[in-house]
Protein backbone atom coordinates (compact mmCIF):
# COMPACT_ATOMS: atom_id res chain seq x y z
CA UNK A 1 0.00 0.00 0.00
CA UNK A 2 1.75 3.40 -0.59
CA UNK A 3 -0.27 7.13 -0.91
CA UNK A 4 0.37 9.16 -3.89
CA UNK A 5 1.02 12.88 -3.88
CA UNK A 6 -2.98 13.61 -5.10
CA UNK A 7 -4.51 11.79 -2.51
CA UNK A 8 -5.09 8.51 -3.65
CA UNK A 9 -3.94 5.28 -2.23
CA UNK A 10 -3.21 2.32 -4.60
CA UNK A 11 -2.61 -1.53 -3.63
CA UNK A 12 -0.80 -3.26 -5.80
CA UNK A 13 -2.15 -6.56 -4.69
CA UNK A 14 -5.35 -5.53 -5.74
CA UNK A 15 -4.93 -2.64 -8.27
CA UNK A 16 -7.17 -0.89 -5.66
CA UNK A 17 -6.91 2.86 -5.42
CA UNK A 18 -9.07 5.36 -3.22
CA UNK A 19 -10.49 8.78 -5.15
CA UNK A 20 -11.85 11.98 -3.82
CA UNK A 21 -15.30 13.06 -5.78
CA UNK A 22 -18.33 15.27 -4.71
CA UNK A 23 -19.33 18.45 -3.03
CA UNK A 24 -20.96 18.34 0.41
CA UNK A 25 -24.67 18.94 0.19
CA UNK A 26 -27.06 20.91 2.81
CA UNK A 27 -26.91 17.04 3.83
CA UNK A 28 -23.73 17.56 5.72
CA UNK A 29 -20.57 20.21 6.61
CA UNK A 30 -20.03 22.98 3.88
CA UNK A 31 -16.82 22.61 1.79
CA UNK A 32 -15.46 19.67 -0.57
CA UNK A 33 -14.28 16.99 1.43
CA UNK A 34 -13.08 13.71 0.41
CA UNK A 35 -15.34 10.92 -0.62
CA UNK A 36 -13.00 7.60 -0.54
CA UNK A 37 -14.15 5.33 -3.96
CA UNK A 38 -12.57 2.27 -4.32
CA UNK A 39 -11.37 1.07 -7.74
CA UNK A 40 -9.78 -2.00 -9.29
CA UNK A 41 -8.86 -3.75 -12.21
CA UNK A 42 -11.63 -6.33 -14.26
CA UNK A 43 -11.76 -9.52 -12.70
CA UNK A 44 -12.77 -12.58 -15.41
CA UNK A 45 -16.71 -13.59 -14.08
CA UNK A 46 -19.42 -15.02 -15.68
CA UNK A 47 -23.39 -13.06 -14.91
CA UNK A 48 -25.83 -15.66 -14.16
CA UNK A 49 -29.75 -14.70 -14.56
CA UNK A 50 -31.55 -13.42 -11.00
CA UNK A 51 -33.71 -16.34 -9.73
CA UNK A 52 -37.70 -16.03 -10.09
CA UNK A 53 -39.53 -14.23 -7.19
CA UNK A 54 -41.96 -16.16 -5.08
CA UNK A 55 -45.49 -15.83 -6.12
CA UNK A 56 -47.29 -12.64 -4.52
CA UNK A 57 -43.14 -11.25 -4.25
CA UNK A 58 -41.64 -7.92 -6.32
CA UNK A 59 -39.20 -5.55 -6.41
CA UNK A 60 -39.55 -2.60 -4.05
CA UNK A 61 -36.89 -1.24 -5.63
CA UNK A 62 -33.83 -2.39 -7.96
CA UNK A 63 -30.70 -0.81 -9.69
CA UNK A 64 -28.91 -4.48 -10.88
CA UNK A 65 -28.64 -4.40 -14.29
CA UNK A 66 -29.35 -8.08 -16.49
CA UNK A 67 -28.30 -10.92 -14.50
CA UNK A 68 -27.35 -9.01 -10.87
CA UNK A 69 -24.94 -7.12 -13.50
CA UNK A 70 -22.98 -4.02 -11.54
CA UNK A 71 -20.11 -2.23 -12.54
CA UNK A 72 -16.63 -4.45 -11.49
CA UNK A 73 -14.24 -2.09 -10.80
CA UNK A 74 -15.63 1.04 -8.71
CA UNK A 75 -17.79 1.65 -5.67
CA UNK A 76 -18.56 3.36 -2.25
CA UNK A 77 -16.11 2.26 0.37
CA UNK A 78 -17.36 1.03 3.48
CA UNK A 79 -14.45 0.53 6.38
CA UNK A 80 -13.47 0.59 9.57
CA UNK A 81 -11.56 3.42 11.60
CA UNK A 82 -8.19 0.95 11.37
CA UNK A 83 -8.08 0.50 7.46
CA UNK A 84 -5.89 1.90 5.23
CA UNK A 85 -9.30 4.21 3.78
CA UNK A 86 -10.03 4.80 7.51
CA UNK A 87 -13.92 5.29 8.49
CA UNK A 88 -16.53 5.15 5.55
CA UNK A 89 -20.21 4.32 6.12
CA UNK A 90 -22.45 4.27 2.64
CA UNK A 91 -25.69 4.93 2.25
CA UNK A 92 -28.08 4.79 -0.78
CA UNK A 93 -31.69 6.01 -0.72
CA UNK A 94 -34.84 4.23 -2.86
CA UNK A 95 -38.25 4.98 -2.86
CA UNK A 96 -40.97 2.63 -3.05
CA UNK A 97 -43.74 2.63 -6.00
CA UNK A 98 -46.50 0.78 -3.50
CA UNK A 99 -46.65 0.07 0.03
CA UNK A 100 -44.53 -2.93 0.84
CA UNK A 101 -43.62 -5.40 3.10
CA UNK A 102 -39.32 -6.04 2.97
CA UNK A 103 -38.61 -9.54 3.33
CA UNK A 104 -34.74 -9.23 1.40
CA UNK A 105 -31.92 -7.22 0.43
CA UNK A 106 -29.64 -7.73 -2.15
CA UNK A 107 -26.09 -5.62 -2.72
CA UNK A 108 -23.11 -5.57 -4.41
CA UNK A 109 -20.85 -5.15 -1.44
CA UNK A 110 -17.26 -6.64 -1.86
CA UNK A 111 -14.11 -7.09 0.27
CA UNK A 112 -10.93 -5.49 -1.00
CA UNK A 113 -9.07 -6.22 2.65
CA UNK A 114 -9.02 -6.59 6.74
CA UNK A 115 -12.44 -8.66 8.10
CA UNK A 116 -14.51 -9.81 5.55
CA UNK A 117 -18.10 -8.85 7.03
CA UNK A 118 -20.52 -5.70 7.49
CA UNK A 119 -23.31 -4.69 8.92
CA UNK A 120 -26.47 -4.01 6.35
CA UNK A 121 -29.16 -1.67 7.75
CA UNK A 122 -32.50 -0.75 6.42
CA UNK A 123 -33.27 2.65 8.08
CA UNK A 124 -35.32 5.67 8.08
CA UNK A 125 -35.14 8.64 6.23
CA UNK A 126 -34.28 11.56 8.87
CA UNK A 127 -34.09 14.96 6.31
CA UNK A 128 -31.88 13.75 3.34
CA UNK A 129 -29.68 11.21 5.88
CA UNK A 130 -30.56 8.28 7.13
CA UNK A 131 -33.01 8.02 10.36
CA UNK A 132 -33.77 5.43 12.89
CA UNK A 133 -32.56 1.40 11.76
CA UNK A 134 -35.73 -0.26 11.07
CA UNK A 135 -33.14 -3.04 11.10
CA UNK A 136 -29.50 -4.45 11.18
CA UNK A 137 -27.88 -7.15 9.97
CA UNK A 138 -24.33 -8.92 10.31
CA UNK A 139 -23.32 -10.10 7.14
CA UNK A 140 -19.78 -11.93 6.07
CA UNK A 141 -17.74 -13.93 3.35
CA UNK A 142 -18.52 -11.52 0.49
CA UNK A 143 -17.10 -11.72 -2.81
CA UNK A 144 -13.42 -10.32 -3.83
CA UNK A 145 -14.45 -6.80 -4.86
CA UNK A 146 -13.15 -6.39 -8.58
CA UNK A 147 -15.70 -8.99 -10.50
CA UNK A 148 -19.20 -9.34 -11.18
CA UNK A 149 -22.31 -10.53 -10.02
CA UNK A 150 -21.95 -11.51 -6.72
CA UNK A 151 -24.77 -10.20 -4.39
CA UNK A 152 -24.34 -10.00 -0.33
CA UNK A 153 -28.17 -10.97 0.69
CA UNK A 154 -29.92 -10.00 4.01
CA UNK A 155 -33.39 -11.92 4.63
CA UNK A 156 -34.98 -9.63 6.66
CA UNK A 157 -38.28 -9.71 8.97
CA UNK A 158 -41.16 -8.79 7.33
CA UNK A 159 -40.71 -4.90 7.53
CA UNK A 160 -43.08 -2.07 6.07
CA UNK A 161 -42.47 0.47 3.96
CA UNK A 162 -44.57 3.56 2.48
CA UNK A 163 -45.00 4.11 -0.86
CA UNK A 164 -43.43 7.51 -1.84
CA UNK A 165 -41.56 7.79 0.80
CA UNK A 166 -37.58 8.04 1.10
CA UNK A 167 -35.53 4.96 3.09
CA UNK A 168 -31.74 4.12 3.08
CA UNK A 169 -29.89 0.55 2.77
CA UNK A 170 -26.48 1.62 5.06
CA UNK A 171 -23.25 -0.60 4.96
CA UNK A 172 -21.05 -0.39 7.68
CA UNK A 173 -18.01 -2.20 8.01
CA UNK A 174 -17.95 -5.42 10.21
CA UNK A 175 -14.64 -4.71 11.76
CA UNK A 176 -12.00 -2.02 12.63
CA UNK A 177 -9.44 -3.03 10.16
CA UNK A 178 -12.52 -3.76 7.10
CA UNK A 179 -12.49 -2.47 3.80
CA UNK A 180 -15.51 -3.28 2.02
CA UNK A 181 -16.72 -1.88 -1.26
CA UNK A 182 -20.11 -1.00 -2.59
CA UNK A 183 -20.03 -2.09 -6.18
CA UNK A 184 -21.63 0.92 -8.67
CA UNK A 185 -24.47 -0.10 -10.79
CA UNK A 186 -24.88 0.15 -14.18
CA UNK A 187 -28.13 1.06 -14.70
CA UNK A 188 -27.97 5.25 -14.13
CA UNK A 189 -29.19 5.87 -10.65
CA UNK A 190 -27.36 8.35 -8.60
CA UNK A 191 -27.16 9.58 -5.27
CA UNK A 192 -25.75 8.57 -2.26
CA UNK A 193 -24.49 9.47 1.29
CA UNK A 194 -21.11 9.08 2.80
CA UNK A 195 -20.19 9.10 6.85
CA UNK A 196 -16.70 9.76 7.68
CA UNK A 197 -17.46 11.46 10.88
CA UNK A 198 -19.95 14.01 8.90
CA UNK A 199 -23.14 12.70 6.42
CA UNK A 200 -22.35 13.68 2.79
CA UNK A 201 -24.63 13.74 -0.04
CA UNK A 202 -23.12 12.84 -3.68
CA UNK A 203 -24.59 12.62 -7.25
CA UNK A 204 -22.10 9.77 -8.09
CA UNK A 205 -23.96 6.49 -9.33
CA UNK A 206 -24.85 4.77 -6.48
CA UNK A 207 -24.03 1.17 -5.27
CA UNK A 208 -26.18 -1.23 -6.83
CA UNK A 209 -28.30 -3.27 -5.00
CA UNK A 210 -32.21 -4.49 -4.70
CA UNK A 211 -35.30 -4.64 -1.98
CA UNK A 212 -37.81 -7.37 -2.53
CA UNK A 213 -40.79 -7.53 -0.52
CA UNK A 214 -44.60 -8.45 -0.61
CA UNK A 215 -47.42 -6.65 -1.09
CA UNK A 216 -49.33 -7.65 1.97
CA UNK A 217 -48.43 -9.13 5.55
CA UNK A 218 -45.63 -11.86 4.95
CA UNK A 219 -43.49 -13.63 7.09
CA UNK A 220 -40.03 -15.16 6.71
CA UNK A 221 -39.13 -17.88 8.66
Amino acid sequence: MKSLSNGRVACAALAAAVLGLGVASSAGASGTPWITRTTAKASASTSTSPASLAPGFFYVYDNLGPGNAYFCCAGWTVAGPSSSPGLAVSAMSFIPSRDAEVTQIDLALGNAGGFNGALIQLAGDNGGIPGTALGTWPVHGQPAFGGCCGLTTVHTRAIPVGAGRTYWVVAIAGNSDTWDAWNDNTTGATGGDFYDGTWYQYGDATGAFDVIGCGKICRVA
